[in-house]
């Protein structure tokens, strides 16, 4: 209902901005074909408009904090989206809830919500289908008027004479309906000629189309004022066409004299319709007013405008830390480091506040240097621990693990891509565990298959020296795929029997879950990154995390929830800069 939402927001705008335009700059000339094809051409592209997405990209090398100028869109969609939830626990401290008190309002808020989108939902498709209906039934009153008229030939043309009178005269695609009483009379040719001028530039699509926008789409009420304004404009084109047939006075005041007709159908082009006074000033008062070449080419400018503004997302190539380390790293030489701080929402969490979780070092050419972990859950370490890595991660991804929360193996996707068994096989020593007054040998063996990925690796680690003999370590890893993605690992480790399983889902070649044992972990992502992270132990939800960026995509904020959904804590990034980067 979010992108719907969205649609119809940006929908609406540019139907005001066609709306706006045509009433300035249009309207009050009699090019009424002109003004026919505006109008129609601007509800088509305000329906699909906002479904057309153009990326641009402009080279740019700046600061991953600079921002690319914003479109219409753009800010149409941040105008929509929730705002942060805990922005404001930096300058606040939370109230802590207790147990019982997160168990009893939690289920309420998430029904309160959950009912009001649905709410929402079946009231805007129920108005949808009784708009719907009613065109129907319009649809089914005219065939009904059909039905019950006799039948003339008049000048080559069937016409439908209503015997109940209560039609004046009407058309619907080639079907006339005149009033049977007007059938010997001499207005029985200027209401043929009225009508005829309506069958003969086909007007009836033009109602359909507008129906069918003010039903599926009736929120937006300038579909309701395009329909008026499309009616309007096809009663003058008529009354022009109908009018060089006859002399413009005796068929104004036909006009007028026949202005009293109280049925009326919506999806039928009418002879007596409202507006008769203003369509009779354009036949008498009004001299033909042509629209300058100026204003018609006006139109290409307002068009461009909306469609730079509605469709096209400008991207500036920013060189900033997303970019792979081991792709370019010129361009990230100015950072020094990066470190997240822990920022509690409780008062039994005070004593952590601003303090480091882990701190990532980089050298001035942008390489990385180090990551120290100060803190990891539950954010006790006495001493910094380094982090150690199979290759140097990209930046995107190393923010990721920066949190303190671990994702265990699903941590090898989020830092090395799909590709990770490949570098725990080219980097086995790695793998040791531990290693016996530095005498142990290690001997690793690879299996793979057609495509080059790992599908066994044996490794074992011995000492001679200690006393036990044949003492030593050994453990497999196993790999299956679905095409190159890890579909299942597993750890066995054959001197303790142990057996580690861990199976792995994806969208497209995203990741979105891992299962192992006892623990599992769900991602979601918006716009290709990750936006939300679920840990589950034994299928019971332990915290989800979420995650924040700035414009330029990086990440600058991790809010952890409890199990019950209330805010714990928040994992905020500092980044700092090397003084001389230029040199």
């Amino acid at each position: 209902m979010k992108e719907f939402t969205f649609y119809l927001i940006q929908n609406i705008v540019l139907m005001a901005i066609f709306f706006t335009s045509y009433r300035l700059l249009y309207k009050r000339y009699s090019s009424h074909s002109f003004k026919r094809y505006f109008l129609i051409t601007a509800i088509f592209l305000s329906t699909i408009i906002p479904l057309i997405h153009i990326d641009i990209t402009l080279p740019q090398e700046v600061s991953i904090f600079s921002t690319p100028p914003k479109s219409i869109k753009q800010y149409i969609d941040d105008s929509i989206k929730p705002k942060k939830p805990y922005d404001e626990v930096l300058a606040r401290k939370s109230e802590p809830l207790t147990l019982t008190e997160s168990k009893t309002i939690l289920p309420d808020e998430n029904l309160v919500i959950t009912n009001s989108k649905d709410f929402a939902t079946w009231t805007y498709f129920g108005l949808a289908f009784i708009f719907f209906w009613r065109l129907l039934s319009q649809l089914f009153s005219f065939y009904r008027v059909l039905k019950r008229s006799s039948k003339i030939l008049y000048n080559g043309d069937t016409i439908y004479l209503d015997r109940s009178n209560k039609i004046t005269g009407a058309s619907f695609f080639n079907f006339i309906v005149i009033a049977e009483k007007y059938r010997d009379k001499d207005e029985f040719a200027v209401i043929y000629a009225h009508e005829r001028a309506h069958v003969q530039r086909l007007h009836s699509f033009d109602v359909l189309l507008s129906e069918l926008c003010c039903t599926l789409l009736w929120v937006n009420p300038f579909y309701w004022l395009f329909r008026k304004e499309i009616e309007l404009n096809h009663e003058l084109e008529a009354d022009v066409l109908a009018s060089q047939k006859n002399d413009v006075k005796e068929y104004s005041f036909t006009l007028l004299s026949l202005a009293n007709s109280n049925f009326r159908m919506l999806n039928a082009n009418h002879f007596a319709s409202s507006n008769i006074k203003y369509r009779i000033t354009q036949l008498l008062d009004q001299p033909y007013k042509k629209i300058s070449k100026v204003r018609i080419s006006m139109i290409f400018l307002i068009l461009s405008l909306v469609v730079w503004q509605f469709s096209c997302e400008l991207h500036e190539d920013v060189i900033d830390p997303i970019t792979s380390f081991n792709g370019n790293r010129e361009t990230i030489k100015n950072i020094k480091s990066i470190s997240t701080r822990f920022l509690g929402h409780y008062d039994d969490l005070e004593h952590k506040n601003t303090r480091l979780i882990s701190k990532a070092f980089f050298l001035p050419d942008g390489s990385l240097e180090k990551v120290e972990k100060y803190l990891n859950y539950p954010y006790n370490f006495e001493e910094p621990v380094v982090m150690d890595f199979y290759v140097e991660p990209d930046l995107k991804n190393l923010l990721q693990v920066m949190d303190g929360l671990p994702f265990e193996i699903a941590e090898n996707s989020i830092l090395y891509g799909n590709d990770w068994p490949k570098y725990i096989a080219a980097i086995p020593e790695k793998r040791k565990l531990y290693d016996f007054q530095n005498k142990s040998t290690f001997d690793c063996n690879t299996e793979t298959n057609e495509s080059g990925f790992p599908t066994e690796i044996f490794f074992t680690e011995k000492n001679d020296d200690f006393p036990l003999k044949d003492w030593g370590y050994s453990f497999k890893e196993t790999f299956d795929y679905q095409g190159k993605l890890v579909s299942k690992y597993s750890h066995i480790a054959n001197n303790r029997h142990i057996v580690i399983d861990d199976y792995f889902s994806y969208q497209g070649d995203k990741i979105v879950g891992v299962s192992g044992k006892s623990a599992q972990f769900k991602f979601e992502y918006n716009e290709g990154k990750l936006s939300k992270t679920e840990k589950y132990v034994n299928t019971e939800l332990v915290n989800t995390r979420k995650y924040y960026y700035n414009d330029s995509g990086v990440k600058i904020r991790t809010e952890v929830f409890n199990r019950y959904g209330k805010p714990e804590y928040t994992v905020q990034f500092e980044f700092e800069y090397y003084e001389n980067a230029e040199e």
